[in-house]
């Protein structure tokens, strides 16, 4: 990556590339829509898939300011069952910060950046399940934001809308905390619905 790069052209990307690497590991999409390529230094599945790309790409694009005005406090790719709407698991972005979001970094910074990122890719390959029956899952984007008008893509949602998982039926993993100090600070992290023989119940 060139040094002409900004902080936010390079979280941005993360995020295209990240919600790609999920749709992979969670067998949304049959295999062979998928394919190895090389982004932020390491080799991870992408899809090759023009709408899906698109779909991606333009939900990124149009919300860039609002990462640009510190307005996003976290990117949300909820997996769900097809059938019943319900949220299996929620891959979590957390936006602790983008500081100087438009300025460009050195090759220094943007090779720093990139370590930082690919480990947070390397950690979510790892993750890869079983491949679920086809059709069986599916899958959203969502943003949690303050001050933020609507826009063509994107919709205000409301209720079972936000893909919340109820709390007393939430675990979390820890995916990977990246935090290059005076450029990127965010968190990644797995929330998972338990199945209700998972939850203790206190009689």
């Amino acid at each position: 990556m060139e040094g002409s790069w900004k902080p936010i052209d390079l979280v941005l990307e993360f995020l295209f590339v990240a919600v790609q690497v999920v749709l992979f590991i969670e067998g949304v999409y049959p295999a062979d829509l998928f394919e190895r390529n090389r982004k932020f230094g390491i080799a991870v599945s992408v899809c090759r898939h023009p709408d899906v790309c698109s779909y991606v790409r333009d939900h990124l694009t149009e919300a860039r300011k609002w990462f640009e005005e510190g307005k996003v406090e976290k990117f949300v790719i909820p997996i769900l069952e097809r059938s019943r709407g319900s949220v299996m698991r929620n891959y979590v972005f957390l936006l602790r910060g983008i500081r100087s979001p438009t300025r460009k970094l050195n090759e220094t910074q943007v090779k720093d950046l990139e370590v930082h990122l690919r480990g947070a890719l390397a950690r979510l390959m790892n993750l890869r399940r079983s491949t679920p029956p086809l059709d069986t899952v599916t899958w959203d984007m969502v943003m949690f934001t303050s001050g933020v008008p609507l826009g063509q893509s994107w919709a205000a949602a409301a209720g079972t809308e936000t893909r919340e998982i109820d709390p007393a039926r939430k675990s979390l993993q820890a995916i990977k905390d990246v935090d290059t100090g005076s450029i990127v600070a965010l968190e990644v992290y797995l929330e998972e619905s338990k199945t209700p023989e998972d939850v203790n119940v206190v009689l």
